[in-house]
Formats: structure tokens, sequence, C-alpha cells
């Protein structure tokens, strides 16, 4: 999520922030094994889970915490690969095609399913704007070994449905 703070103190993911007229992006999604933080514009205080440390990014700056291993790691970004989602871009930079999927699958609301059978890794540098999933899919295909085919959501017996399934093999 992108936040715009004007000055005070917010908690997102059991991390506490600290902020003074501030722009920011937090990637903290439950299935992933980091949560990012990283900042466009102004000044961030992040405070560990535990409440031991303290860090302060500056723009350009993202902060990636660990989850598993609880540390802490910060650097220089590309600020705009990871706001650009806000104007509807995906932009990827020497990107793994899981990195790829599993972006595309949150963004599109879709699962996706990725079969690496052939065990070699590709890095791709891409930015999409308007096209669809197949689109990008296709498109992916023409670099790499992939096949891809689309499983429909299915009605569940309490009336729920599944999300759309999208399994891609890479051969």
């Amino acid at each position: 999520r992108l936040y715009t703070w004007p000055r005070g103190h917010l908690s997102i993911s059991a991390h506490h922030y600290s902020l003074d007229f501030t722009k920011f992006n937090v990637n903290a999604y439950e299935d992933d094994n980091s949560i990012e933080t990283v900042l466009e514009k102004g000044k961030v205080n992040v405070i560990s889970p535990d409440g031991k440390t303290t860090v302060q990014l500056a723009p350009g700056e993202r902060l990636l915490y660990n989850k598993v291993d609880q540390k802490l790691l910060k650097g220089k970004v590309d600020v705009y690969e990871k706001v650009a989602w806000k104007d509807g871009k995906l932009i990827f930079r020497n990107a793994e095609l899981g990195e790829i999927f599993k972006r595309l699958a949150r963004h599109f609301n879709v699962d996706i399913q990725f079969n690496n059978i052939s065990g070699k890794e590709y890095k791709y540098r891409a930015t999409f704007r308007n096209e669809t999933l197949p689109q990008i899919l296709d498109y992916l295909a023409k670099s790499a070994a992939l096949k891809w085919r689309t499983e429909e959501a299915v009605q569940q017996a309490d009336d729920t449905f599944t999300k759309k399934k999208i399994i891609v093999d890479l051969y």
C-alpha cells in the first residue's frame, strides 16, 4: 500500500512508523517471508517488531525485514519501480519469473501456479501499462519455453467462489 501521512505514528504488520510529512509504500503480505518499506518522500523511522531497533529511511531507500530470521536490511532502491502500481503500471527490473508471477497474481487477483519443470532461471526487464494478464503471459511465453492455461473460478458449497487459477509451466 502507498501511504501519504502528514505527521505522527502508524503501525502496520507489527512495524511501528514515526512519520513527518511522508509518502511511502509498505509491501506486507502474509504469505511473504519479508516486509518491505520504501520511502518516496519525507522521513520515516521504522521500529522493528521487537521494539529494539529503529531504522531511519531517507527518500530513495528501502528497509527489508526478514520475518524468518528477523533481520533488517537497508539499501537504495528505484522508488518508481516500487510505487508505479498506483499509476496502473507494473515495472520489473532484473526480476525472476517467480517474482513476476507473484506480483501478477496480486495485481490481477488470480492464483498463479508456477511449475519450473526445466529448473532454468530467467530475469526480465519490462514495463506493463494497460496489458491484460493473457497479453503479459503471451509476451513472457515468447522469450522462454513457457506454456500457460486457465482454470475458471468454481462455486463452492458455501456459495463463495475460488479465484481464477493460471497454471504456468516452464519447460
